[in-house]
């Protein structure tokens, strides 16, 4: 290993270099190419053309020295083909891409503003070379996610910047969080990108899974929850939030003079039935963080009560309801499903919603009419 201390500068020849120069020639090269000292203690590498072999170039302030290492097997790996782009920059174009949803097309007009001529086909190749660059940390994140007893599972349509249009794309959030029943591991978050959302998709992404899934209701994942699924079927629980919406909207005082004559009428039994969910989730509040066995202990003395009064309540409420009533729709999408609803109350890994994986989903592009925040389609993204 070399001894290079902090702050040494490192070049690398971006391109194939013939191996049979010695420290001279080399020395000579990185006058020539680069009009630099190759004596001011900068570090400079050079790959041949088979790249299994680098020889390294470095004035350490007692003399020049020239380094050859050979790999046995595989080859040496720049960061990016052509590598003109130092990380920095790479990261900075990666960021504003999918962080600030900034196209490359923009990023290409600022910087020849700035005077830097980058076209959007080199733009677009280094972006490529970061994701390969990236690709193992990715997996290892995919796997960390993969490996949790519970994800929290979304998906959200995304402007796609098409050729001479606007397409609509799907973006897929599963997000391992363990500690809100005390689990000691990291959370994260892993996206997958579709041009569609066909069930295929969510079945391919989940295919090593074998857990709980907390999701809102889609069909698309039903082939998950079969009983003949390897390695295992995958339990499904429902959100609550998503649920508590429903009847949300229907009491909502002050949106309902914000909509004016289009609103709906305000509805007491809708209003009801938020005060009773609003419960559940005043207990759930002082469990978070708790273990699953204290959770599960605590759901079954006060939230079990709670959950028995608001189905009877809603059974015997529905029966005197149209079913065109918008309350009465929103009672039979809980009492349809109401085994995936309480299945918390046996279970203190499951989280009363799902908001985890909603929350980050918020930082996907939500229009497609502000060209800031278009995508370009392929990528998957984990953090």
């Amino acid at each position: 290993m070399i001894p290079v201390p902090g702050g040494v500068r490192v070049w690398l020849a971006t391109g194939v270099t013939d191996m049979r120069r010695g420290m001279n020639t080399l020395a000579l090269q990185v006058q020539e190419d680069l009009g630099r000292d190759p004596h001011a203690g900068d570090l400079y590498v050079f790959r041949g053309r088979r790249g299994d072999l680098v020889k390294i170039l470095w004035a350490d302030g007692v003399g020049t020295s020239l380094y050859a290492k050979r790999l046995e097997r595989g080859r040496f790996q720049w960061p990016t083909p052509r590598g003109w782009a130092g990380p920095n920059l790479l990261a900075s174009i990666v960021f504003e891409k999918y962080g600030q949803h900034q196209p490359l097309n923009r990023q290409r007009d600022r910087y020849a503003r700035e005077g830097v001529d980058l076209s959007l086909s080199t733009l677009a190749d280094q972006v490529g070379a970061c994701t390969v660059a990236l690709r193992p940390l990715h997996d290892l994140i995919e796997a960390h996610v993969m490996a949790a007893e519970r994800l929290h599972g979304d998906d959200t349509p995304v402007p796609v910047l098409a050729r001479g249009r606007c397409a609509t794309g799907r973006a897929w959030v599963y997000v391992r969080d363990d500690r809100p029943f005390g689990g000691a591991d990291p959370p994260a978050v892993l996206f997958r990108y579709s041009r569609d959302r066909s069930g295929v998709h969510p079945v391919e992404h989940l295919k090593t899974f074998a857990g709980i899934l907390q999701a809102d209701i889609y069909a698309g994942y039903n082939r998950l929850y079969e009983a003949g699924r390897s390695p295992e079927p995958v339990t499904e629980a429902a959100c609550w939030a998503h649920s508590r919406r429903k009847f949300f909207e229907l009491a909502d005082i002050a949106a309902g003079k914000r909509r004016g004559g289009n609103a709906p009428p305000i509805s007491p039994l809708a209003l009801e039935a938020v005060k009773r969910i609003d419960l559940l989730f005043d207990i759930e509040r002082g469990i978070v963080g708790k273990s699953a066995e204290e959770r599960r202990a605590v759901r079954q003395e006060l939230s079990a009560p709670v959950l028995a009064d608001l189905k009877e309540w809603m059974q015997a409420e529905r029966v005197k309801l149209s079913k065109h009533s918008p309350v009465a729709k929103a009672m039979d999408y809980m009492l349809r499903r109401w085994e995936l609803f309480a299945r918390f109350v046996d279970d203190g890994r499951i989280c009363l919603t799902n908001n985890a994986a909603h929350a980050d989903n918020r930082i996907m592009p939500r229009s497609g009419r502000n060209p800031l925040i278009r995508l370009t389609a392929g990528f998957d993204i984990a953090a």
